[in-house]
């Protein structure tokens, strides 16, 4: 519009021949605006409906996001709620098994989700127990006697995996059964194991030294001694099994009857 003023502006003021260049440019100017004034009259209008498809655009993936947001909030509190659940079961369990020897136990414990979908969670336990009746709650890792520290290793593990909804069928698999514990101690952790086995349904699978059979062999359900006599044999002895009858005494089975058993 302006360039079309100073057209009309200059052709009524001025006959200057110098002035024909720029007339001349000026109307080749303005034909070329004429030819598009219809496709840029529109162009506005165009751009109008692309900001409102862009915004509607923005506006809804706003809401996917914001969605996803709560959702994910939603199942990191679900998950949360979950270990929580978990952990005060095994914590109660503990409690039950050590509350036996006479002592009061438990976990503390602190779950963190993490900020976004990619992040860690943090989980912290402490397992706290008492050293003696009446006593104060201390930290696992409490400076105490072997034997206590064993018993109380013994009865966590167990608390893990009999606080499942269904612990019956399960496995626990122990290495070095009743190493470093007095006569009495070593006792009381087989019998701990033992009584769990038969109350909830479990196996346990322990492996010891020969010098702790005679603790360990009647508390057993069934021993495999794996026999090494020297450096020399190049492969150790036949394994001998051992079961027990109803009075508890130890049978050694025959490879006969143990053959006829998988018939």
């Amino acid at each position: 519009m302006e360039l079309a003023d100073a057209l009309r502006h200059h052709e009524a003021h001025t006959g200057d021949p110098h002035y024909t260049v720029f007339r001349a440019s000026l109307t080749a100017l303005r034909t070329w605006l004429d030819e598009f004034e219809e496709r840029d009259a529109g162009a506005r209008e165009q751009v109008e409906v692309k900001r409102h498809e862009r915004e509607d655009e923005r506006r809804y993936l706003e809401g996917s996001v914001e969605d996803s947001r709560k959702a994910l909030a939603e199942t990191q509190e679900s998950i949360k709620e979950r270990v929580h659940g978990a952990l005060e079961r095994i914590s109660d369990k503990l409690n039950v098994l050590h509350g036996k020897e006479g002592y009061e136990a438990k976990l503390l414990y602190t779950v963190s989700e993490p900020e976004g979908a990619d992040g860690r969670w943090v989980c912290h336990v402490v397992p706290r127990w008492q050293r003696n009746p009446g006593g104060a709650l201390l930290a696992y890792d409490a400076p105490t006697n072997t034997a206590q520290e064993k018993l109380f290793s013994i009865h966590l593990v167990l608390a893990a995996l009999l606080a499942a909804p269904d612990s019956r069928g399960r496995v626990l698999i122990l290495d070095e059964l009743g190493d470093s514990l007095g006569a009495e101690h070593r006792r009381e952790v087989i019998a701990a194991l033992r009584d769990a086995a038969r109350e909830h349904g479990i196996t346990v699978l322990a492996t010891c030294q020969d010098g702790l059979m005679a603790d360990v062999g009647p508390m057993c359900g069934e021993v495999l001694q794996f026999r090494y006599y020297s450096k020399s044999d190049p492969l150790n002895r036949p394994t001998a099994m051992f079961g027990f009858d109803a009075n508890r005494r130890r049978v050694k089975l025959t490879l006969d009857d143990l053959v006829a058993s998988r018939l």
